[in-house]
C-alpha cells in the first residue's frame, strides 16, 4: 500500500507521510511504512490491528527511536485526524520514563502531564497488584471433557492447573468407583 492508496478520510495521514517521505532516509521511511501500513489498513477495516511495538526501550524489529516515534505519530494522526500530536517523555520516578503521544496543548501543559504521569503510575501499581494476586492466590481450574490420559494429566500439572474437573461416563456404581480409583492413582503419581 502506498501513501496515495489511503482513503480520503485519512488526508492528515497522507500529508504527514508526504512530509516524512521528504525528510526521512529511504530505508527509515520503508521501515516506517512496514510498521504503519498494517495498522492503517486495520483502522480502515474497523478492526483491531495485529501490531505491537514499544515507543521506547529495546525492540526486536531493529527500529530506531526516530522511526518508532514517527510511526506512533502517523498512527495518532490516523486515529485523531490531527497533525499536532507530539511524543512526550514523562518521568515516572522509580519506574523510569515513558513515552506517550498527546496533542500539542497537553504536551505544553505541565499540570496535565502530571495527571497523565499519575494515571500511568496508578495503572502500573494496579497491574503489579493484580499480577501478585494472580501469581499466588487465584487457583487455576480446568474442565476436561472426554477420556483423560496420563499425558494430559502431566500436561495440566506442567501448566500449573490446581484443580481439574473430569467428566465421567455414566456407568454402574462399581465401574464408576473403579474409574475414580484409577484417576486418583494417576493424580497421586504427579504429587
Amino acid at each position: 500500500m502506498s501513501e496515495s492508496e489511503f482513503p480520503p478520510e485519512n488526508r492528515p495521514v497522507d500529508l504527514y507521510l508526504g512530509l516524512l517521505r521528504a525528510r526521512m532516509d529511504t530505508e527509515d521511511y520503508r521501515q516506517l511504512l512496514d510498521v504503519v501500513e498494517p495498522v492503517l489498513r486495520a483502522l480502515e477495516e474497523h478492526r483491531l490491528p495485529a501490531v505491537d511495538f514499544a515507543l521506547d526501550g529495546e525492540n526486536e524489529e531493529g527500529l530506531s527511536q526516530e522511526v518508532r516515534d514517527e510511526a506512533a505519530l502517523v498512527i495518532a494522526a490516523a486515529v485523531t485526524g490531527r497533525l499536532d500530536n507530539e511524543v512526550v517523555e514523562i518521568d515516572l520516578g522509580g519506574s523510569g520514563p515513558v513515552r506517550v503521544i498527546t496533542d500539542a496543548d497537553t504536551a505544553s501543559d505541565p499540570e496535565r502531564l502530571g495527571e497523565i504521569a499519575d494515571y500511568i503510575r496508578e495503572r502500573h501499581r494496579q497491574d503489579e497488584e493484580l499480577r501478585g494476586i494472580a501469581e499466588h492466590d487465584v487457583p487455576v481450574i480446568n474442565i476436561h471433557m472426554g477420556e483423560l490420559t496420563a499425558k494430559e494429566v502431566e500436561g495440566y500439572r506442567n501448566l500449573g492447573v490446581d484443580e481439574l474437573l473430569v467428566e465421567l461416563e455414566t456407568q454402574p456404581r462399581d465401574e464408576t468407583l473403579r474409574r475414580l480409583d484409577e484417576l486418583q492413582a494417576q493424580f497421586a503419581s504427579f504429587g
